[in-house]
């Protein structure tokens, strides 16, 4: 990932980090070419895909992507676990080694069974390269790791719910998921997928970019203790289409080691919520609708909302950098950032809203502007409270600046600044 600063606009000079980001390398050793991923419209601004598969003469085929697609029948295959025709397999407990994992190839769903169902219970352990639920248009795949883990030693490693089809992957009773590169939720147009982490230590890990939403409908939701984290790269909600996110419940948990994106590219939409002592947090910054329109494709659009009990804390907090986004923090919700804050950062107009008992914004060290380049709002009703504090000298530097006009420039070191609703 390669962030870059703009600086030539007064009032942000933050990292946008989801334009220029490295391709993911799918080499495939082969003496002929294979089907590479199909392109999404509008996503190639913060995920560059490897359109052409590199190729050489040798034996030795790694299976990355496709892998599955060679699979010669149902069932354990010597590489590969392919199952089809609303079929359910159960990993055995003790560790068990595939290549690529495909949960409905072709088949949809059948009196509601999916076309392809994988289990991994307590004690089983389930390692491989790839994982596709739902791989062809039409079909239907669930994998539900109940308890036992899938872990990769493969540094390429692709996981997709909803590749072409439907895909469900559910992970709860302590069950465990780890991936060292990339994972989808709804990967190509016409897919749709759902990830669900729910339950103290159910956790789901991807080192590399986590997408939900990059070509079809997606879903996230961290329940009830789970947690999902991506401690290496971006976790994007709506990265390339509609997106929706639920972190609920004490101690659950989501987690992007670099920058938090909802709504990314043009023509995104992503939600988040936070509720019931659920937690988000990021590394470097979160980013409400990112990319502007392009062309005929509306601009993204994001929205957060944290409520009772649910928190939200990020070094940076941009709402609205090209696009129209929304935060709202209700009663008992928290937003605390540790830099500065941007409601209408570049284009589009954007709001903050802090309202009931106990909702609270705390901009530490840092500045709050409401109107960049863009158009921003502000209020706060109901017992909310915005604010931004200081300590030391650097506190006389801090503004809070609520369009043109300029509030308490030169605070007291230790005082607290408040900015006025509109």
């Amino acid at each position: 990932m390669r962030p870059f600063t703009r600086s030539n606009q007064s009032t942000y000079s933050g990292h946008l980090p989801f334009r220029w980001l490295p391709r993911q390398q799918l080499t495939m050793k082969l003496t002929m070419m294979i089907e590479t991923p199909r392109r999404t419209p509008g996503s190639d601004k913060f995920i560059r895909r490897q359109r052409n598969a590199r190729k050489s003469v040798g034996a030795e085929v790694v299976l990355l992507v496709f892998g599955a697609m060679l699979a010669p029948r149902v069932g354990f295959a010597q590489s590969n676990l392919h199952i089809d025709g609303n079929t359910t397999e159960t990993a055995a407990v003790g560790t068990t080694s595939f290549a690529t994992v495909v949960a409905g190839f072709n088949s949809g769903t059948v009196g509601g069974v999916p076309g392809g169902t994988f289990i991994v219970p307590t004690g089983a352990n389930v390692v491989l390269s790839g994982i596709h639920i739902g791989q062809a248009a039409g079909s239907t795949g669930l994998i539900n790791v109940n308890g036992g883990s899938i872990s990769t030693t493969n540094a390429e490693s692709q996981y997709y719910t909803g590749f072409n089809g439907s895909g469900t992957f559910t992970v709860s009773n302590g069950g465990t998921v780890t991936s060292l590169s990339q994972s989808y939720v709804g990967y190509n147009s016409g897919s749709s997928g759902v990830l669900t982490v729910d339950g103290h230590g159910s956790q789901y890990t991807n080192t590399g970019f986590f997408v939900v939403g990059n070509g079809g409908p997606a879903q996230l939701n961290v329940t009830n203790g789970g947690a999902v984290s991506s401690p290496g790269a971006t976790l994007q909600i709506g990265g390339g289409s509609t997106a929706t996110a639920l972190v609920s419940g004490t101690n659950s948990s989501l987690t992007a080691g670099t920058y938090l994106g909802v709504g990314v590219s043009s023509g995104s939409a992503g939600t988040l919520t936070i509720t019931d002592g659920g937690m988000a947090t990021s590394g470097r910054g979160t980013y409400l609708a990112f990319d502007g329109a392009s062309g005929s494709v509306p601009a993204s659009t994001g929205t957060i909302t944290v409520s009772n009990g649910g928190l939200l804390t990020s070094p940076l907090l941009v709402i609205g950098t090209s696009g129209p986004a929304d935060l709202h923090i209700e009663s008992n919700g928290a937003v605390s950032i540790s830099g500065r804050t941007i409601v209408g950062a570049d284009a589009g107009t954007s709001s903050l809203e802090v309202s009931g008992p106990g909702a609270s914004l705390t901009v530490q060290n840092s500045e709050l502007i409401i109107g960049g380049q863009g158009n921003g709002t502000m209020s706060v009703s109901n017992q909310g409270s915005v604010n931004v504090t200081g300590s030391g000298s650097d506190v006389d530097r801090r503004s809070v600046r609520c369009g043109i006009e300029l509030f308490l420039r030169h605070p007291s070191p230790g005082r607290r600044g408040h900015c006025h609703g509109h």
